[in-house]
């Protein structure tokens, strides 16, 4: 059996924008064209509410200055706004899209990003989620007083200099507002109300990317070009895949009926976007305050989603299994199955972009792994499986 294991850089070889960053600049060009109000936001908004939104105006109008008018973004937005928008209108999100805690958190750390340059105008919204999840189980919050529930966000002023912001959170309020909670049910509450945010920001995520998806499937686009020497003469034979991303890209190389997707597809009811338990220990306080249903394990409990590409690897054990590795950032957020596919193999494959790709994803694996099975199986021929690290160029 051969399999390949495919990443979000799978998705951007074949030139879809399909990173995070782009997701958030859509939905910036959706803010401020659609939320005409939102430049005099203040004036709409209740004396203890303004400050919960001090700064976001500015991040946005920041934000949407810096899209190229000539992107792939932009020209995606301009043909898709109105179906975009009615989609929002039938899913029942237009109202509050704009205010989604998770969405304007995330729109917060992109912009503080976009001032170091190109190199740093990326998110990755998994890590920020983490970081965002672990900052406010620290916080000892009840009902009142609501001042004391923010996070200091680093941000830049007019002047480019660096200074804190209190970031509040939408959310917060509204759980605690919304009804007379015991305060031995609050924490749970705040959690569950930011968890359904998750929700509604993945459901946006997945109405972009199944934009994206029909653009690179377009009947009048040219026909999608294979990037990769896959199931071609000089490539790698492969028989099955294994996705981490939502989009079905790689059926220009399999049929589509060959893929597992590990996250959820776009045809999916609900699509899997969380983290994973950053502690063992914790597991007891995670569940006592709603934040197991963050992790992306229990996600696929709860949205009913099965670990097919085990059983399919496990009958395929006694006639070798080869795994290839493309585009797949080797995150820790997805080390379970990760190290679960790479354990079940003979051989892994990791194909690396740069030097300095492979300098990450080495650091990735060592994480994932543990420096026992790193030194154990990485580039060791005796082992099994073994794991080694070739330039992505051999298979281009």
């Amino acid at each position: 059996m051969n399999l390949l294991v495919i990443g979000n850089g799978f998705d951007l070889a074949h030139h879809l924008p399909t990173r995070y960053s782009d997701f958030l600049d859509f939905m910036t060009l959706c803010i401020t064209n659609y939320v005409q109000y939102w430049h005099s936001f203040k004036d709409n908004l209740k004396v203890a509410e303004v400050e919960i939104y001090t700064g976001y105006s500015a991040i946005l109008d920041g934000l949407s200055r810096k899209i190229a008018p000539d992107s792939k973004v932009s020209a995606l937005f301009n043909v898709n706004k109105e179906i975009f928008k009615s989609e929002l209108i039938d899913k029942g999100l237009i109202e509050n899209f704009y205010k989604n805690s998770v969405l304007r958190y995330c729109l917060y750390v992109y912009a503080y990003k976009q001032f170091f340059g190109r190199e740093y105008n990326w998110i990755d919204i998994e890590n920020e989620l983490l970081k965002l999840l672990t900052e406010l189980q620290s916080k000892n919050f009840d009902k009142a007083p609501l001042d004391k529930i923010f996070i200091n966000l680093p941000r830049r002023n007019g002047a480019g200099k660096l200074v804190t912001e209190k970031f509040y959170i939408p959310t917060i309020a509204a759980a605690l507002k919304s009804q007379n909670i015991p305060p031995e049910f609050v924490r749970q509450d705040v959690f569950q109300y930011l968890f359904n945010e998750l929700e509604d920001f993945s459901l946006m995520l997945k109405l972009y990317l199944k934009l994206v998806r029909d653009d690179f499937n377009s009947a009048e686009a040219p026909a999608p070009e294979k990037i990769f020497k896959i199931n071609a003469n000089q490539g790698i034979s492969v028989d099955s895949v294994l996705s981490f991303n939502y989009t079905d890209t790689a059926k220009i190389y399999v049929p589509k009926d060959s893929i597992y997707f590990v996250n959820g597809s776009l045809d999916d009811p609900q699509i899997i976007l969380g983290v994973e338990n950053p502690s063992i220990e914790k597991t007891a306080d995670y569940t006592n305050d709603n934040i197991h249903l963050f992790f992306k394990n229990v996600q696929r409990v709860l949205y009913d989603f099965h670990y097919e590409y085990a059983s399919k690897m496990r009958i395929n054990r006694d006639f070798g299994i080869a795994v290839h590795v493309i585009g797949h950032s080797l995150a820790p957020s997805d080390r379970y199955i990760l190290t679960d596919v790479m354990m079940r193999a003979d051989i892994v494959t990791i194909y690396y972009y740069t030097e300095k790709d492979k300098q990450s994803k080495i650091a990735n694996l060592y994480q994932i792994l543990g420096d026992e099975l790193f030194t154990k199986h990485v580039n060791n021929p005796e082992s099994t499986p073994r794991i080694e690290l070739v330039p992505q160029k051999s298979i281009s």
